[in-house]
């Protein structure tokens, strides 16, 4: 059955270890723990020499080792039979199981175990009865409410929908392209950005910002109920308008796009354009906030949009006694400039030493 190893966690103060794959409808917290293999120290020393391995290679590591012991009974655990079109519900909430590794009569293999409990991660998104949305008085301007279950994930020739973290989504009813941004255990940064959304929409509904500015905007919100107590009606994502990318993921930010030598030739109007966009956003008293070429967006026409605005501040683009002011926006639109105006140097530098 088709499945991808979507993460693994180790720990510096132990060796045991936790690899989630997700499977098509079904997630699995793979567990590893030394005091499981210890009456074996073949099987044990095997899996701390995969351990060292993940841990000297971080990002590159090859954790097949340790998934492939599991993958038997997460065959026989996975559903079948999904249907098309698949949705936003499905992905976010797939059966789970947590496995553990421990060793077989033989002592030569690895016996997976399926432990029982409940989902030791946290809860997606914001319950709506929290204290810190009653301030945003929700009800009274975001546009459009949605369950995840109206949400369509669009079939993609490269990956599964449901392997995959959803970007590109359709409104089921409108079959209105979006981009999703799921809600994480962090409040502060979804809270600010929904007071931006706001101040947007509320500028846009008085006229001080114009419809067309390119700028990512809230659709919805996609808020699920799961479960009777107040704690269980939670927002889990926010639905943005889609802005079809030159690349797709973040290959498409300025930060990476300017790399490419071809698009040196837009360098100039992206920066006027983004600048003017920016002074659109403040003269309807609005804030970009954590302003770098990570959140600006080229889009399939080489047009550059603003986006996230979850405010927070990076160093080196914005100080910060300036964060989440006008000012701090300034400073780094000048610096993305010097930026873009760099990297064009660079590569003409490069090219005279070839010669």
């Amino acid at each position: 059955m088709i499945s991808k190893t979507i993460s693994y966690r180790t720990s510096s103060e132990d060796d045991d270890c936790l690899v989630t794959v997700r499977y098509i409808g079904a997630i699995f917290y793979l567990r590893w723990s030394p005091s499981d293999l210890a009456l074996v120290p073949d099987l044990l020393s095997n899996y701390l020499a995969q351990l060292e391995q993940l841990k000297d290679e971080d990002v590159y590591a090859d954790y097949s080792g340790l998934v492939l012991p599991f993958k038997p009974l997460m065959d026989q655990l996975a559903p079948t039979g999904r249907q098309v079109p698949f949705t936003l519900y499905e992905y976010l909430y797939p059966q789970w199981f947590q496995l553990k590794a421990t060793a077989a009569k033989d002592c030569q293999t690895i016996l997976p175990v399926q432990l029982k409990g409940e989902d030791p991660f946290c809860r997606l998104g914001i319950p709506t009865s929290s204290f810190q949305l009653d301030k945003l008085d929700l009800n009274n301007w975001v546009p459009r409410w949605f369950s995840s279950h109206d949400i369509e994930l669009p079939a993609d020739a490269k990956e599964h929908p449901l392997l995959q973290s959803p970007s590109r989504v359709i409104e089921r009813q409108s079959q209105t392209e979006c981009f999703f941004k799921g809600l994480g255990p962090g409040y502060k940064g979804t809270i600010d950005e929904l007071v931006a959304f706001r101040a947007i929409d509320e500028a846009t509904k008085r006229g001080a910002l114009a419809p067309d500015a390119r700028i990512c905007r809230l659709y919805g919100l996609v808020m699920d109920t799961l479960g009777p107590r107040a704690p269980d009606q939670r927002i889990v994502g926010m639905l943005l308008n889609y802005i079809e990318p030159k690349r797709h993921g973040i290959l498409g930010t300025l930060h990476y796009i300017a790399y490419d030598e071809q698009n040196h030739k837009h360098f100039h109007s992206w920066a006027d354009d983004l600048s003017d966009t920016l002074g659109q956003l403040h003269q309807a008293g609005c804030v970009w906030g954590d302003a770098k070429p990570e959140n600006v967006l080229v889009d399939k026409d080489n047009k550059v949009w603003i986006i996230d605005f979850g405010g927070g501040y990076t160093p080196g683009w914005v100080a910060a006694e300036d964060e989440g002011t006008q000012k701090g926006d300034l400073e780094a639109m000048a610096k993305i400039r010097q930026w873009l105006e760099q990297q064009v140097l660079e590569r003409r530098a490069e090219m005279r030493g070839q010669a």
